[in-house]
């Protein structure tokens, strides 16, 4: 491009005229991207990162007086952008590491929770009276009231007895433990 044929090309620029940024982004996209893909090591990154500057570039209507001072514009604010991703993207990794490890630790904390619990209420179900810890042994083993009714010999109605006279002993004994879990599910 000659000297006049660059401030005609600049001075369309400046006008927002369709063909100098046509000239503009097929002169200079192709090498900016792969400038940025060289900061940021990531192709549709970089991709973004140089669409992004001809976008600001097209709105913004910066001027300039020479090829030399937009061409450096074009480079400097291709860099920056590429730091600012990179600065993202490392912080955006650290609040994933920072998750993943709360996450970790709630994990280990619910899982000490939960066989503490289990012991409380076994040895809770350990005090019962003989036939009704029977019948809560097998309730937390999973089987249904017909199940537990064969098993023990027992009417069903006897077993849902048993049941509801056990849910009011293992609720007036556990009552304490109820109130931290909820003091414990807030936190």
């Amino acid at each position: 491009m000659s000297e006049r044929e660059e401030i005609e090309w600049l001075r369309g620029l400046k006008a927002g005229e369709d063909g100098a940024y046509k000239v503009l982004f097929e002169k200079y996209y192709a090498p900016l991207c792969a400038f940025a893909t060289g900061f940021v090591n990531d192709a549709a990154a970089a991709e973004d990162i140089v669409q992004e500057i001809f976008f600001k570039l097209y709105t913004d209507k910066p001027t300039f007086e020479a090829v030399v001072a937009l061409k450096s514009y074009l480079y400097l604010v291709t860099k920056n952008q590429c730091l600012n991703y990179l600065k993202h993207v490392r912080i955006e990794q650290e609040y994933v590491s920072l998750m993943d490890e709360k996450e970790k630790t709630t994990f280990f904390f619910n899982q000490i929770v939960e066989q503490e619990l289990l012991m409380l209420l076994s040895e809770a179900i350990e005090d019962l009276p003989e036939q009704t810890g029977k019948v809560f042994q097998l309730v937390m083993e999973g089987f249904d009231n017909a199940e537990i009714a064969e098993k023990l010999n027992l009417s069903i109605d006897s077993v849902k007895s048993h049941k509801k006279r056990g849910k009011q002993f293992l609720k007036n004994r556990l009552s304490d433990i109820t109130a931290i879990l909820l003091i414990l599910s807030n936190c």
